[in-house]
């Protein structure tokens, strides 16, 4: 494929992932699925489009670091 047909798949990505962004209802663990599913393919055929890696937004926060103030024999 060339840059002109990996940017057309990389626009079809960009609307399906804004549907769901702008979607008005319940995101379900399938859909959060999907989205992430989305996103990475989305992340290689930009990669594919421009050979330059980039990453995708994570869906989810980081984990937050544990309590380190306490000791841990209380």
């Amino acid at each position: 494929m060339n840059s002109s047909q990996y940017h057309s798949v990389l626009m079809g990505l960009d609307r399906a992932l804004h549907a769901f962004k702008a979607a008005r209802c319940e995101v379900t663990p399938e859909d959060r699925q999907l989205v992430q599913q989305l996103a990475r393919i989305r992340s290689q055929v930009l990669r594919a489009e421009t050979g330059l890696p980039f990453s995708f937004d994570p869906l989810a926060p980081e984990p937050a670091d544990p309590d380190t103030t306490q000791v841990p024999w209380q």
